[in-house]
């Protein structure tokens, strides 16, 4: 998993040496091998914080795929998704079987990165969680929603005090807090781009009146969102 892009080079690990007693055409036997590359693209607004807290290449091991079935599961599904050894799609599959191998692929080697590395960051143990992952998913899709902590509550499937305590647990930052952060990112980077003027840019991520949207944006960014437009300019 390359998370900020870059190359990476695949070299073909040598034939182990014959073993005694074992013909000497079972060493130059090469396994079946397939390269599934995906590449993602995000808006221009959705740099997570996740993304901040990983390597620049994550490698998840052949055991690691193994604990959880993973492998097994991964390869039913490219059975049934009509993709080829050429990487192509034989058969015209549906969308869904794809974006279901790619998150599960996905999040095993987000798994298998924590278990090696010990990794401790926040958003990768949020991610890791479904129910925050529906709640963090809302929040995204749907910035200017009215939101409340009932109602992200209810998109995780999880009653309001499990959420928070759990939100905030694996995060570090309350649910609402981490809506404003959002919020104020988007409409920065929206004011920066001069796409809209500071008082759309307050409806567009969920702020009726343009005084609490200018308080909350300095409050995060320490600087006004006229500040913010004109830099952008």
């Amino acid at each position: 998993m390359l998370p900020r892009g870059g190359r990476v080079q695949l070299l073909e690990k040598p034939p182990h040496p014959a073993r005694p007693g074992e013909p000497a055409h079972a060493q130059c036997q090469a396994p079946r091998i397939l390269i599934l590359g995906v590449d993602v693209e995000l808006a221009s607004h959705a740099h997570h914080p996740l993304f901040a807290g990983l390597p620049g290449a994550t490698l998840a091991s052949r055991a690691a795929f193994h604990a959880t079935g993973t492998r097994q599961h991964a390869g039913y599904l490219i059975d049934q998704s009509g993709i080829d050894q050429s990487g192509s799609r034989s058969r015209g599959a549906g969308s869904a079987i794809i974006d279901r191998l790619v998150e599960i692929l996905l999040t095993q080697t987000l798994k298998a990165h924590c278990a090696a590395s010990g990794n401790d960051q926040p958003f990768v143990r949020a991610l890791l969680d479904p129910a925050i992952t529906r709640a963090v998913a809302a929040i995204h899709a749907s910035p200017g929603h009215n939101w409340c902590l009932e109602r992200l509550a209810a998109a995780s499937g999880l009653s309001r005090s499990v959420f928070s305590r759990r939100f905030t647990r694996l995060t570090g930052v309350p649910a609402m807090q981490y809506l404003t952060q959002w919020r104020m990112h988007i409409a920065l980077e929206q004011l920066r781009a001069g796409v809209s003027d500071p008082e759309t840019v307050a409806h567009t991520v969920g702020y009726l009146s343009p005084t609490a949207f200018r308080k909350a944006f300095k409050r995060v960014h320490g600087f006004s969102p006229a500040q913010a437009a004109n830099v952008g300019g």
